[in-house]
């Protein structure tokens, strides 16, 4: 098995995964998975400006479809830094 085909078994609907779009790494939560052409789907953060290393979810959503190949990696039990009200 290789490391794409490893990576696909751990990636599920509501699970965070890190995407590759236009050359940037997004942090991005699946919403759904098309194994038909191989794309998933994915609700993407942005970085926070404010601090270092966090994300956030954007005012506007941002949906995206991306390859299988495009996914560099399953986020395992993402911390929630803030509540919100």
């Amino acid at each position: 098995m290789n490391a794409i085909s490893s990576l696909l078994i751990d990636i599920d609907i509501e699970k965070f995964v890190v995407a590759k779009y236009d050359k940037k790494s997004y942090v991005g939560l699946v919403l759904e998975i098309c194994e038909e052409d191989c794309t998933i789907h994915v609700s993407l953060m942005v970085k926070c400006e404010k601090i270092k290393g966090r994300n956030k979810w954007p005012v506007v959503e941002d949906t995206l479809w991306v390859a299988f190949t495009d996914i560099v990696q399953v986020v395992h039990d993402p911390t929630q830094t803030i509540s919100i009200p």
